[in-house]
């Protein structure tokens, strides 16, 4: 299957060649780097679970399994290769530190995520602007398909409401009308659902208006701007409910 062959090809690229005992270097990247060029390469260090890992996913609703049904990793570092250095460059990442894994045109790519870095070194990327996050996870078809903003909004909606997504790789990036063709072929309606800011608001107003796609907001008196928020800040049950709410 496909699951099958991406997990062959992270335990041949990434299990297999992480080396046993990293350099011990945790100087950051430089921050002119271009994260998505195609010249830059990123290689992690994976490690085990541990209950704070499982804790910080656990405030969202989201558990181990669906952890792993969407290819998110631990890491305790990563190597980098940017511009046409030689040598790969090593960033310890001790904490909480996470890889989203996609395999997509014969290319295994990674986003890392640091919840509590700084916002410089919160994020790394090398997956393409066309990586749709759970797009591998779809069903073939469905009544509902909501687009969002982030793998961990995807993981919530699935998780706290059955309900499969897929999460665009900034909330600036548009879709190619083929692949929004389809997703209005497999799904009965295909909704937004972004931030309750300024930004979100926008490219919500614009994908209804490019895509006629419509879109749907947490309420702003509810005080949070994301799914996995609601649910962190009003437990899973009212979270659920509340989410249950704007699908009505």
């Amino acid at each position: 299957t496909y699951q099958d062959a991406l997990n062959r090809i992270y335990e041949d690229m990434v299990v297999r060649k992480a080396p046993n005992r990293p350099p011990v270097d945790s100087v950051g990247l430089p921050s002119n780097i271009v994260e998505r060029d195609s010249i830059y390469e990123l290689m992690i260090v994976p490690r085990d679970w541990t209950r704070f890992d499982l804790g910080y996913w656990e405030q969202f609703g989201i558990s181990l399994d669906t952890l792993k049904f969407y290819n998110v990793v631990p890491i305790s570092g990563y190597y980098a290769k940017f511009g046409f250095a030689i040598d790969n460059h090593f960033v310890a990442t001790p904490g909480l530190a996470f890889a989203y894994l996609e395999f997509k045109d014969s290319r295994l790519t990674y986003k890392i995520y640091r919840p509590y870095a700084s916002k410089k070194n919160k994020w790394r990327n090398t997956h393409p602007y066309n990586v749709h996050d759970g797009y591998i996870q779809l069903p073939k078809a469905g009544s509902i398909l909501i687009i969002t903003k982030s793998r961990k909004d995807v993981m919530c909606l699935y998780e706290n409401l059955e309900v499969p997504a897929i999460g665009i790789q900034s909330e600036t990036c548009f879709m190619k009308e083929s692949v929004v063709k389809e997703y209005k072929i497999r799904f009965l309606d295909v909704i937004t659902l972004f931030d309750n800011d300024e930004q979100g608001k926008k490219i919500s107003k614009e994908y209804e208006t490019k895509y006629n796609i419509p879109g749907i907001c947490i309420p702003e008196e509810l005080g949070v701007k994301d799914p996995s928020d609601l649910i962190r800040s009003y437990g899973k049950e009212e979270g659920i409910k509340q989410l249950k709410k704007l699908l009505v």
